[in-house]
């Protein structure tokens, strides 16, 4: 994802909205959605610097951060001007993202990961 002429991030994953955009292309456009994955060797770049600058895209509405330890989401969302809302939300709980309009299960980021980590 571009931020800007310096500035590129590989996220986990993204909801891009709007025209498609070609097969052969590594820029979304219109990165709505902007998912990362903490792993240990990642948690502090995904919590610092890619927090500060995905919001610099002004496309991006909300960051979401999934922990597998824990099973936690953090959800950092665009509201007024230039506040950001913040929320951590746990299985049981459910998300709502909008825009796009997408409403989605904390759980659902972590089905299918049972004993996936175990020792």
């Amino acid at each position: 994802m571009k931020i800007d002429g310096e500035t590129v991030f590989e996220p986990d994953a993204l909801v891009n909205c709007g025209p498609a955009f070609g097969r052969g292309s590594l820029i979304a456009p219109n990165p709505v959605i902007v998912v990362e994955v903490v792993s240990p060797t990642s948690a502090a770049r995904d919590m610092g610097a890619k927090y500060a600058n995905y919001f610099r895209h002004p496309a991006v509405q909300h960051y979401l951060i999934l922990f597998i330890e824990g099973r936690l989401a953090g959800l950092h969302s665009r509201g007024e001007g230039e506040v950001l809302t913040s929320r951590i939300a746990r299985e049981g709980d459910r998300l709502t993202l909008d825009p796009p309009g997408i409403e989605v299960a904390v759980s659902d980021f972590f089905a299918g990961l049972d004993g996936a980590f175990a020792d």
